[in-house]
């Protein structure tokens, strides 16, 4: 069976800090923040660094469908 790639968000992901993002909390103990992610919003958890807007996947099977899905978007270096 093949996972799709719509993503299981309960809802916007954590909340923020207009400057750092999520730093702070990701700064105290990473671990425990990205299991708070998947325990409170799904496999898909939407969060940032700083500036920075990214999302965590955490099914091994989610990101290795994304990662075969964009494959064709890397350049050989």
């Amino acid at each position: 069976m093949t996972a799709t790639l719509t993503p299981g968000i309960r809802s916007g992901g954590p909340r923020r800090w207009p400057l750092p993002g999520n730093l702070p909390a990701f700064a105290r103990d990473p671990l425990a923040f990205f299991e708070s992610l998947r325990d409170g919003y799904g496999d898909w958890v939407p969060w940032a660094l700083g500036p920075q807007r990214t999302i965590l996947v955490s099914r091994p099977e989610h990101a290795g469908e994304l990662l075969g899905a964009v494959e064709s978007t890397f350049r050989p270096t």
